[in-house]
This record gives structure tokens, C-alpha cells and sequence, in this order.
């Protein structure tokens, strides 16, 4: 008799392998003890077999399971993130984007919220703070040049101006999908936002209030983010389609900066010791080279 996962884990990834066996670590290292379901999508990228059979064996040592597939060609992120919704099986949907990292406390802090709040009908979404932690290359290894607190209060309110939670850092209900849809591909770079603004529709959203997502930021300018004003045409579909504001081109890093949404910044607790090691794949050293 097949039990459904209590939660899946969901990533998508192309051609980041040294990204993404570090993200895959640090979800492999969750104080969650069972009832994990892993479904990770290659969007088109170079087949990774190694990658996918230390994944297999790594999570066969904690009782989960994995669901691996492999697109022919790139189907972009959005299409990509709904195939990995295709293959979910669990009760909660949790998202890890390769270039983030979870803490240990990450899944079993957002479930607890949800089983503390099992009378609570109308709870809807649970999201943890975030740390934007700022990464520079050096000689291979990711080395930490900055970090900064991404925390809000009133992220429902907020979400008619801009978007204070991080995808990395949700857990929600699956069947959610069931009556607001998958993501909104022509919505573009804005798919997050645009569900969250879907998801206000079901019920309440709670915070746990420590930084338990560390979201990178690539010094260099890599994330797709980078640049706000190259992704203007996706904001302006997202506005006309919820009936917004004319809104600034931002990423979560200006949303830092800037002074008008400084009254709903929020105080938090860090919970990462700093040690650059999680942004590393530390495969080579486990093999002794």
C-alpha cells in the first residue's frame, strides 16, 4: 500500500549542478525524520546520472523518495515548476529553488505551524523569513560578502505593491492548486507574486519568524532578478491582470532600500551561523578530491 508523502519537495534546476547538489544537501539535512516526497525537474539542462544516483542513494538512507525528470529541451521556468507540480504527491508542496538553501528547522517549523493551527480553516500559506545572503566566486568556492534580513509584517496587504515572501521559503497545502490553478506562465518572471495574489483568495498567511531560507544573490548580476526593468513587460501583464497599482520595477534586494516600505520591515531571528560551507558542493571533499 502505497502512504502519500507528507510533504514534497520541489526543485528546478538547468545546467547549475554544482548549485544544486549543494541545495540538495542542505534539504537532505532537515530535521523532518519521514513522509518526504523529493521531485526534482532538469528543464531541458545537461543530464546529470551522478547527480541523480547519489540523490537516490542519499535519499534512500532517510526513507523518502525521489521523483527525477529529465525534460528534452527547455520549457523555461514557469512550464518547468508546473511539471514538478505534475509529479507531487504529497499533502504540502515546499519549493527550493537551486540557488537557495534551507536550515535543518525549515520543514518541521512551517508543519508545526500548520498542526497548530488545525482548527484554522482558512490557513492558506506558511512562509518563513529570509536572509539575502550575497555570494562573490572565489577560486571555485562561493565566498559571503553580505547578508540582510528579509522580513515583513502584513505580507497580504503588502502584496498589493509588492512581493515580500520568498518562493524558497512557502509550504502550503497541494490541493491549493485545485482552486487557483498551476502557475500563470504568462506572467512570466512574476509567476510567485502572481499566485500569492491567488492564494489570498483561500485564507490567511503565517510567518514563522526566523530566517530559515537563505536566498542567494550573486554578486555578479547572474539571478534572473538582476535586472528589475528587463522584466517591466511581465510586471505590467501581472498589473493588468490583478488590477494593481502602476508599480516600480524592484527585486527583493531594492525592496530593501527602499524608504516607503520601510514601516512593514520586521525584526527577526537569524538562525545561520555564516559558514560558507552550505553554498558549496562538498561532494569532491566526501570523495577525498
Amino acid at each position: 500500500m502505497n502512504i502519500q508523502p507528507l510533504v514534497s519537495v520541489l526543485m528546478v534546476t538547468r545546467n547549475r549542478p554544482h548549485h544544486l547538489a549543494a541545495s540538495l544537501t542542505a534539504v537532505l539535512s532537515q530535521s523532518l525524520q519521514g513522509g518526504v516526497e523529493l521531485c526534482v525537474v532538469n528543464d531541458g539542462g545537461e543530464k546529470l546520472p551522478g547527480l541523480q544516483w547519489w540523490v537516490q542513494n542519499a535519499v534512500a538512507t532517510r526513507g523518502w523518495t525521489v521523483r527525477w525528470l529529465d525534460l528534452p529541451y527547455s520549457n523555461g521556468q514557469v512550464a518547468a515548476r508546473n511539471q514538478a507540480l505534475a509529479l507531487a504527491t504529497g499533502e504540502f508542496v515546499a519549493w527550493c529553488d537551486d540557488d537557495d538553501r534551507w536550515l535543518p528547522q525549515r520543514l518541521d517549523q512551517c508543519i508545526a505551524v500548520y498542526r497548530r493551527s488545525v482548527e484554522k480553516k482558512s490557513l492558506a500559506l506558511v512562509y518563513t523569513d529570509t536572509e539575502l545572503v550575497t555570494l562573490r566566486r572565489n577560486f571555485g568556492n562561493w565566498r559571503v560578502s553580505d547578508r540582510q534580513n528579509f522580513a515583513w509584517t502584513q505580507a497580504k496587504e503588502l502584496l498589493e505593491r509588492t512581493n515580500p515572501v520568498v518562493p524558497s521559503s512557502w509550504l502550503y497545502r497541494r490541493e491549493a492548486h485545485q482552486k487557483v490553478g498551476y502557475f500563470d506562465e504568462s506572467v512570466g518572471h512574476y509567476w510567485d507574486w502572481d499566485f500569492l495574489l491567488r492564494m489570498t483568495h483561500l485564507g490567511e498567511f503565517a510567518r514563522v519568524a526566523a530566517c530559515l531560507t537563505l536566498y542567494g544573490v550573486d554578486a555578479e548580476g547572474s539571478n534572473a532578478s538582476a535586472q528589475p526593468s528587463m522584466m517591466r513587460a511581465d510586471l505590467e501583464r501581472l498589473v493588468a491582470k490583478h488590477g494593481l497599482p502602476d508599480l516600480p520595477s524592484s527585486n527583493f534586494s531594492l525592496m530593501l532600500q527602499d524608504p516607503e516600505l520601510a514601516k512593514w520591515r520586521a525584526n527577526t531571528r537569524r538562525v545561520w551561523d555564516g559558514t560558507p560551507d552550505i553554498w558549496n558542493d562538498i561532494r569532491d571533499e566526501e570523495n577525498g578530491g
